[in-house]
């Protein structure tokens, strides 16, 4: 397994009990800031991993790799960027 697509709604109970197991932890500490993802990552391709192949370890999970596909969703942690001020002028009546 070289690459992984998961969509994380799609895990099953039982997937998200392992992943916890693995992390030592609850899985919602992904959106948290400052959270480490290196043991939750490596957990979830582990699960992703064993849905088609019984035989794939957790050491397999560490060289799955990880990419970023289009933009996705803002992250609700990170302020959006303030928009200028519109210009009085342009907008008052004449």
């Amino acid at each position: 397994m070289d690459a992984l697509t998961i969509d994380v709604n799609s895990l099953t109970i039982a997937e998200v009990e392992a992943v916890e197991e693995i992390i030592g932890g609850p899985i919602d500490t992904l959106g948290k800031p400052g959270a480490l993802k290196g043991k939750l990552l490596r957990a979830i391709a582990f699960v992703a991993g064993r849905r088609n192949d019984p035989g794939f370890t957790i050491e397999d999970a560490g060289h799955v790799r990880i990419s970023a596909i289009g933009q996705g969703a803002p992250d609700p942690f990170v302020p959006a960027a303030s928009s200028p001020a519109p210009d009085s002028a342009a907008t008052s009546p004449a």
